[in-house]
């Protein structure tokens, strides 16, 4: 008895890949030849399977009856590969068909009773970040498995992949027999970034649901600011020449030179204003880190 994948080359052709055999062997209190084979871990889809005489070219000839054994079988009926992400390396973020949601402060669940196992091997999932933040997820699942983050890279060539930031282990504690970890904090700007879920027991028939959360207590996140103002004044700076501050555009003020940069007095940074509020937006990617002046 043999069961077969169908498959196909390069050329087109079909042919057999055995993927089990089991020879029948003669039970002498019956008289029959009998089996039970192995279990076989087979995916969803289309298989074929054989039984062939032993003993045909000497004239032999068998009936047979075919079982299902019920009670050494096992169904993967939580395998989902809907959201596999098989898309990823031509359409990027727009393959993503799973979306965990923004993460903030206020973000608890995240996954709730995912699966991964064999037949759906590892889940992804995108998610947001409107602000910076250092993360850091709590994590559970019933068998070995490995939690990691990404983000999306674009090549030159307008193909994307995935680069890691952080992996974690979820390895079985043998006081609780729980699978569960809090991830290290990880610096991340806000931004879209993705994580997968991996079973690593799948390619053995292993299966585990699992969650993922944000663990508070681990995490922090730093709002936006606005960062309209970072601008410097487009002249050069010359003692004769005195640059309005935005506190007052029409009286000008004293100016000093500090560290080679024009500086406002200490009356007008005692009003609140930042030194790089000047007149003229200009990015201030030549100066040097002035924030002690305000």
């Amino acid at each position: 008895f043999t069961v077969y994948e169908l498959v196909q080359d390069k050329n087109g052709a079909y042919s057999l890949n055995a993927l089990q055999t089991t020879a029948l062997a003669l039970n002498k209190a019956s008289g029959e030849y009998e089996a039970a084979t192995k279990a076989l871990l087979l995916e969803a889809g289309d298989y074929f399977v054989s039984v062939q005489s032993a003993n045909a070219s000497q004239g032999g000839g068998a009936r047979y009856n075919m079982y299902f054994n019920g009670e050494a079988a096992e169904f993967y009926t939580e395998a989902d590969t809907s959201d596999d992400w098989t898309d990823m390396k031509t359409e990027g973020a727009c393959g993503m068909v799973g979306f965990a949601g923004v993460v903030d402060e206020y973000t608890e669940g995240i996954v709730t009773d995912g699966w991964v196992g064999f037949g759906d091997a590892v889940d992804y999932a995108g998610f947001t970040l409107y602000d910076d933040a250092n993360l850091s997820f709590a994590l559970e699942s019933e068998d070995a498995a490995t939690f990691t983050v990404y983000s999306l890279v674009e090549a030159k060539n307008g193909t994307f992949s995935l680069k890691t930031l952080q992996s974690t282990a979820l390895v079985r504690d043998k006081l609780s027999g729980k699978c569960a970890v809090n991830t290290k904090a990880l610096s991340l700007e806000a931004g879209d970034y993705f994580f997968s879920m991996r079973s690593d027991n799948a390619a053995q028939g292993g299966g585990a649901h699992y969650n993922v959360s944000l663990n508070a207590a681990g995490s922090e996140f730093f709002p936006l600011e606005d960062d309209g103002d970072d601008y410097w004044d487009a002249i050069a700076y010359d003692p004769a020449y005195e640059p309005i501050c935005r506190i007052d555009p029409v009286e000008p003020v004293e100016w000093t030179q500090i560290c080679g940069y024009p500086s406002c007095d200490a009356a007008a940074s005692s009003a609140g204003l930042a030194v790089s509020d000047v007149t003229d937006d200009k990015p201030l990617d030549a100066l040097k880190d002035l924030s002690s002046l305000a």
